[in-house]
């Protein structure tokens, strides 16, 4: 009986699995692009009346959850009796659905939904019939030209709009709860479950890992703890501007260098944010003049070299028309056509799938890729090469998604090896700065910074130190931080001094602690496990340097490497004179360390969703208190103290050593605070208000 009921629960999970993801049972809606009437030149609109005849329109569904067609119906406003039969026929003559529309309750010469045809395939071709019943005078129906007609239409030129419904969940929610109903079922059968190779790890342990990371995963996509960080919309727009901008270049057939990132430029503009759109005002729509056949195209050195008097512009639609005269005015240059009227977007189709050409006839670039060569860029790479193999409308929502889950996975992670480790009271207090900290959750989803890169390194640190024992982990420990520290560095050398700090974190830790218990050949044992991870860590960060120097000196490593260090590395971390650098950065390059450093101070967010920036400072200064207080009753508890030290140390490295970069970006660095700081303070106040029980701990 009980084997019975197991089973059946399993097939029920299987099921709501299937209905989430590959069935995608689950829509909603009556979505249909249709043509503003006011789009259509009045030459290319015909009336076709319809009376006792049947119309017939061959399409093909391009999308799935099809949902009907939305009709332009006009007719006699006296005459408004009567019915209009649609029909829908596969390629075998069989009627799929129809409708019938009772025309006393339509408006006409407006658009009308008709619901109908949900048992249709996306790809294959159906044919709509359409004809009127119980009526006196003609209906009359809308035909275009071929330029108006959408993409699912291949015969006839009827004006419709073919309807989808939308999936109710999208692709994050699919997979955050697909992951959800795993570690359910994980939870009921835990007794059962076992993996083979890793002793220890059953039904349990993998639940406990899905429900962290979902409930981390989640914030991050959809920043749900903090309705009013309106920074997350955009957050750091410019940085990640650089990767999608490969993205789009590869997308617009434009070649892409070496470098994984860049800035991308096309008619709209350079992308720096995602609000770049054509001009639209009074005069202009999306570009088109209202009155004249001109288009408004973004003012920048790629489009004047595109953008020439007898280059020859081809609109979506097949149409071209020769630039005659261009006016240019601060943000953007006006082109007129040698077109006869006012160009009309719903016939000419977007400016973004315009084409350029020469006087030869000859296509031109559609855009610009200039490389940012400040770093490798090796997630600009990753993130392009994902984007091939998805919808393009969608990309940065599911490469964000990606990053956030990343993210998740790596801090899910680390906060089960400090409940290991250490305790639960640590790993709560970790686990509830990354889920609720503004900064983590802001950097998370970031392609730019692929935040899960900076903590893999602290990570492979306490697996280490958890492992010390074994030669096997060791030696393995060595080379993943090697490979870690490369990565992130090809990403960027931002915040580096933390990321390698933070890997050798626990060992410093457990060292201060062997050297209390005056146990000799731990210490020894721990300091050349530190020396080692430290030289690996260095290594990763040398190759790195390397392979970035070979690009930035074309083929040369040393000139590369000199090239970094005197235009990066120096701007960054001071040093040189300040007549070899931009006057925007003296400032950063005179300032002291403890000006610096005191900037970080004052918190510009809150610390923690719900917690006002302005306690910062006292939740720095309340675990010195506790230990003052602690050390005059006898009863300090000296690993917190070396604690707390050691996470301030590795928190304002970079805001030390890298002093200039840290005085300009104060809009980024307050989540250096993060990377065990605001954790550690909060851990030793929690530890405070549980009671003695927990002071040794």
């Amino acid at each position: 009986m009980n084997k019975a009921r197991d089973i059946l629960i399993t097939i029920g999970f299987v099921v709501m699995i299937l209905c989430i993801g590959p069935f995608d049972i689950f829509f909603h809606g009556f979505y249909c692009e249709t043509k503003e009437y006011d789009q259509i030149y009045e030459e290319d609109l015909q009336s076709l009346p319809l009376l006792e005849q049947n119309f017939e329109q061959v399409f093909v569904p391009q999308k799935r959850h099809f949902a009907g067609v939305s009709m332009y119906l006009a007719g006699s406003e006296t005459e408004t009796a009567g019915e209009l039969l649609l029909r829908i026929y596969d390629e075998k003559g069989t009627c799929m659905d129809q409708a019938l529309v009772h025309l006393e309750s339509v408006q006409l010469d407006e658009w009308h939904p008709v619901y109908m045809g949900k048992r249709l395939k996306a790809g294959e071709t159906y044919t709509l019939q359409i004809c009127t019943q119980n009526r006196q005078e003609p209906l009359h129906l809308k035909l275009v030209d071929a330029d108006y007609l959408p993409e699912e239409t291949i015969k006839g030129n009827l004006l419709v709009g073919y309807a989808y419904g939308e999936s109710t969940f999208d692709f994050q929610e699919k997979t955050l709860i697909i992951l959800f109903l795993v570690a359910v079922w994980l939870f009921l059968f835990r007794k059962q479950v076992r993996l083979p190779f890793i002793q220890g790890i059953g039904g349990t342990e993998i639940a406990r890992f899905l429900f962290l990371t979902i409930l981390l995963t989640w914030n991050y996509s959809f920043n749900s703890m903090n309705h009013g960080n309106e920074a997350f919309v955009d957050f750091h727009a410019r940085g990640e501007t650089l990767v999608m901008g490969c993205v789009y270049a590869e997308h617009g057939g434009v070649v892409l260098h070496e470098y994984g990132l860049g800035r991308y430029t096309d008619i709209k503009g350079t992308l720096s944010n995602y609000t770049t759109d054509f001009l639209t005002d009074e005069n202009w729509e999306h570009g088109y003049s209202r009155t004249e056949p001109m288009i408004a195209v973004a003012n920048h050195p790629f489009t004047k070299r595109t953008c020439v008097v007898g280059n020859t512009i081809r609109f979506a639609n097949g149409d071209a028309f020769v630039i005659e005269q261009i006016t240019e005015k601060k943000k953007y240059l006006y082109l007129a056509l040698s077109a006869e009227q006012a160009l009309l977007e719903g016939k000419y189709g977007s400016l973004s799938e315009v084409q350029f050409l020469d006087q030869e006839g000859k296509v031109l670039k559609g855009g610009m890729l200039e490389d940012y060569e400040s770093q490798y860029g090796l997630q600009g790479k990753v993130f392009r090469t994902l984007a091939r193999y998805m919808e393009f409308e969608k990309v940065l929502t599911n490469l964000r998604f990606l990053c956030s889950l990343g993210t998740a996975v790596i801090f899910t992670l680390l906060v089960l090896a400090l409940a290991y480790k250490y305790n639960t009271v640590l790993a709560f207090s970790f686990y509830l700065v990354f889920w609720l900290s503004p900064w983590v959750v802001n950097f998370a989803h970031n392609l730019y910074w692929v935040e899960f890169t900076w903590f893999l390194p602290m990570l492979i640190g306490i697996i280490c130190s958890i492992k010390l024992e074994d030669k096997r982990y060791r030696l393995s420990c060595y080379g993943a931080v090697m490979i870690a520290v490369l990565g992130k560095s090809l990403c960027g050398y931002e915040y580096i001094t933390n990321v390698m700090l933070g890997g050798i974190t626990f060992f410093v830790l457990d060292f201060v602690n062997a050297v209390r218990e005056k146990d000799k050949e731990r210490g020894k044992l721990i300091f050349c496990t530190t020396f080692w991870f430290g030289l690996f860590s260095l290594l990763g960060f040398l190759l790195a340097i390397c392979m970035h120097g070979k690009l930035r000196g074309n083929g040369d490593i040393l000139a590369g490497i000199q090239s970094i260090l005197e235009q990066d590395v120096l701007r960054r971390v001071g040093g040189g004179e300040m007549g070899n650098f931009e006057p925007v950065y003296w400032d950063s390059l005179n300032t002291s360390v403890w000006e610096t450093l005191g900037r970080y101070f004052h918190f510009s967010t809150e610390v923690l969703a719900g917690i006002p920036g302005n306690v910062f400072p006292l939740l720095c200064s309340t675990p010195v208190g506790i230990f003052l207080y602690r050390y005059k009753k006898g009863t300090i508890n000296w690993k917190d103290v070396w604690m707390y030290l050691t996470f301030f140390t590795v928190c304002v490295s970079w805001f030390v050593l890298a002093k200039p970069h840290s005085y300009i970006h104060l809009h980024l660095n307050y989540v250096l605070w993060y990377f065990g700081y605001v954790q550690i303070c909060i851990y030793i106040i929690v530890k405070q208000v549980l009671g003695k029980e927990f002071y040794a701990l």
